[in-house]
């Protein structure tokens, strides 16, 4: 027998006696792998809260207007999808209650609002009054609803505190609001302002102690020896902090399943055009930060507000619609199929892979309706023991 021979015997003389002493019964398969999701009304449904915060302050009249003249902007997808949808409104003034002594007051100031609110001692009301403070698919005339409930007025307070007042509204043993809060649903919160956000640990009006803001970004100012001076409007301490909310909406909602969205003044051009009209606007600096945090999107009061709206549904759609899978795959090897069609991996109109959730998200067009049946399959980095 030559060496070559010799050698190769004992090499598989070595591995027959491993294989032979060892008697686990572990087992090893990097086989493809898959998961299915039945989008079916009995099986998963597709499940949205959505919140508007809406400014009802002296200066809001045209874009009240706006917003409800391209309502349908934004609820047409979900009506065509079939989604499974709560809707309510309240104000950037609904706040106030927590620093009232009156117990009526506190009440409905935290309500879900049915129209604008009037009243005093114990006598609340709305006028008009839709009767409906949660909207559903199966709301009728829920356009004109929406108009009713959404035309807040303008004899709201100027001291606008959107953060604070959806928090309140939000709070889950607030018994009249509770029906809204679904746990297993998407939560949205969409805040249309002229303001910027000055939540505050006090009845204090804070912004009211500032100078009216100069066309420069705090952000990059130097503090200035002026008290009132706009960069330490930012700094003062009585402001609640931007991520104190998203603690809150983390603990309330899970993190990853809510967006902060907004249409608020986005810079000094949109501010100087608003101010023709009426003085006093802000950029929505607070907004921006929380929009940023929560992955929702940011709009300007100066834009199309049908094309903003749009957007934002849009966005809602899609962060309701991820598929997170059971193990996490090799992306290359991704396929993906809504009743038995492949879809293309495109962010605008397909899928895209959310390695950080392990997670499919779906966007534009492809977004799947209720009923869909959605296939997940694709190669895993790590056997399956």
């Amino acid at each position: 027998m030559n060496a070559l021979k010799y050698n190769l015997l004992l090499l598989l003389s070595a591995a027959t006696a491993l294989v032979a002493c060892d008697k686990s019964s572990r087992s090893f398969s990097l086989l493809s792998d898959s998961n299915s999701f039945q989008q079916a009304p009995t099986v998963v449904t597709k499940k949205v809260d959505v919140l508007w915060v809406v400014d009802n302050s002296g200066s809001m009249d045209s874009s009240q207007q706006n917003l409800t003249n391209n309502f349908n902007a934004f609820i047409d997808k979900f009506q065509s999808l079939n989604y499974d949808f709560h809707m309510a409104v309240t104000t950037t003034d609904a706040y106030r209650g927590l620093f009232s002594s009156n117990p009526n007051f506190q009440d409905y100031a935290r309500r879900y609002r049915r129209g604008p609110l009037y009243g005093s001692g114990t006598n609340f009301y709305y006028s008009p009054d839709s009767g409906v403070a949660i909207m559903t698919p199966t709301t009728s005339n829920l356009n004109q609803i929406f108009v009713t409930n959404a035309l807040q007025g303008t004899i709201g307070s100027g001291d606008e505190r959107a953060f604070s007042s959806f928090k309140d509204s939000l709070d889950p043993t607030f018994s009249a609001n509770a029906p809204f809060r679904r746990s297993d649903a998407f939560l949205a919160i969409i805040i249309v302002s002229d303001e910027d956000d000055f939540s505050a640990n006090t009845s204090t009006c804070v912004v009211c102690d500032y100078l009216d803001e100069v066309n420069s970004d705090p952000e990059v100012l130097p503090a200035s020896s002026d008290p009132a001076n706009i960069y330490n409007l930012y700094q003062d301490s009585r402001l609640t902090a931007v991520s104190s909310y998203k603690t809150f909406l983390d603990g309330l909602a899970g993190a990853g399943n809510y967006s902060i969205n907004s249409i608020n003044v986005m810079d000094n051009a949109c501010k100087t055009q608003l101010n023709s009209s009426y003085s006093g606007r802000r950029i929505g600096r607070r907004y921006k930060q929380l929009t940023d945090l929560t992955k929702g999107v940011q709009t300007s009061l100066c834009a199309d507000f049908g094309q903003s709206l749009g957007l934002i549904s849009n966005s809602i759609l899609e962060l309701s619609s991820s598929f997170k899978l059971a193990r996490e795959p090799i992306p290359s090897s991704i396929k993906v199929y809504v009743n038995s069609a492949l879809v293309p991996q495109d962010a605008i109109n397909g899928w895209t892979y959310d390695a950080s959730t392990i997670a499919i998200i779906f966007h534009g067009s492809a977004v799947p309706a209720t009923g869909s049946t959605v296939q997940v399959t694709f190669d895993p980095v790590a056997p399956k023991n």
